[in-house]
């Protein structure tokens, strides 16, 4: 979502180079996110998870 709101070209220029740093940081918690749920889950496969976080 931090991405989606803030692609927008009015926000790339206003943010600067902060822009980048948010965009590498949210997929890094995106990954975080997914392993956390499967470690919730006892690994028992990703394919819940993924379902989930794909889209």
């Amino acid at each position: 979502m931090p991405l989606a709101l803030t692609s927008m070209d009015y926000c790339v220029r206003k943010m600067g180079t902060w822009w980048k740093w948010l965009q590498r940081w949210t997929y890094a918690a995106a990954v975080l996110t997914l392993v956390h749920w499967a470690a919730l889950h006892n690994w028992n496969g990703a394919v819940p998870p993924l379902s989930t976080l794909a889209p």
